[in-house]
């Protein structure tokens, strides 16, 4: 998986932003699919990092979207 940070390129849009989220979620959801059905403590482990993976990604994607749409929380002041 590569992020923007890993490789340097700022995010050129908000729709842009949206897509990237989008496939590391779609690149995650496969990997925790792949390893739901294996066993070990190693696993376990990775099973976990997943799913807590998983859950940022959701809340990332839901935050770009919002922002996307222009309906921003009052946490965050327009500039």
């Amino acid at each position: 998986m590569k992020s923007t940070e890993a490789n340097g390129s700022p995010v050129a849009s908000k729709q842009e932003l949206c897509q990237q989220i989008q496939k590391l979620q779609s690149e995650v959801n496969d990997l925790a699919l792949r390893v739901s059905g294996c066993n070990g403590n190693e696993y376990h482990v990775i099973w976990s990092n997943l799913a807590n993976a998983r859950a940022y990604l959701a809340t990332a994607l839901e935050a770009s979207q919002h922002l996307k749409e222009q309906h921003l929380p009052t946490l965050f002041p327009e500039r």
